[in-house]
């Protein structure tokens, strides 16, 4: 019982940690295609 819990603590944060690595990365790259929308035109009128 005891270690079927603790196996399901790790899977749960293992997860947890998975889940908000890739919120992250996707919330970077996503930031970064807006950085690079913004800047585009901006050098393209100079």
């Amino acid at each position: 019982m005891r270690t079927s819990d603790t196996k399901r603590a790790y899977v749960l944060a293992n997860l947890t940690d998975r889940v908000a690595q890739f919120t992250l990365y996707q919330g970077l790259s996503s930031s970064q295609l807006v950085l690079t929308n913004l800047l585009e035109p901006v050098s393209e009128h100079k």
